[in-house]
């Protein structure tokens, strides 16, 4: 079973659930659910071929990569974990690539966004002539908090 087929079970899990009449065993129910596509998630960014080690396609996989606000953070702290920082638009596009996403046309925007909300911390000196980021403490908060299925 791939990621997919993985989130349309849950979804078609806690869609029967929510036609439950009690109240309490669908609370119990949905809580059991939750967690096991918590574990699910962190068992496939945590799974490693001795060969490989974690991709950022893996990442994209283990979070809600619907959003580009989390795609971005996610880039951020990927980057982080691999000692690329700081980075910059351009570097955040190359992961957008790599990721096999396609990035929005107002990427800036994003991360300014992400800046604004105290995810990001702008960097004094440019990268490249383009203004440079790097995560900050609460920024990875926020993605662990999205790898342990937290952030909706």
């Amino acid at each position: 079973m791939d990621a997919n087929q993985f989130r349309d079970s849950i979804n078609e899990i806690k869609t029967k659930i929510d036609t439950l009449p009690n109240k309490e065993i669908k609370d119990i129910l949905n809580g059991l659910v939750n967690l096991i596509d918590v574990l699910y998630r962190k068992i496939t960014y945590n799974i490693t071929d001795s060969k490989r080690e974690n991709t950022l396609l893996d990442l994209m996989k283990t979070i809600d990569s619907s959003k580009h606000s989390n795609v971005v953070m996610a880039i951020a702290f990927y980057l982080y974990t691999k000692g690329l920082e700081p980075f910059n638009v351009n570097d955040v596009k190359a992961m957008y690539d790599k990721a096999r996403l396609t990035p929005p046309k107002n990427l800036n925007d994003i991360i300014n966004k992400c800046a604004k909300r105290g995810l990001l911390i702008e960097c004094k000196e440019k990268k490249d002539g383009y203004k440079a980021w790097k995560i900050s403490k609460d920024g990875i908060e926020f993605v662990e908090s999205l790898l342990r299925g937290e952030q909706a």
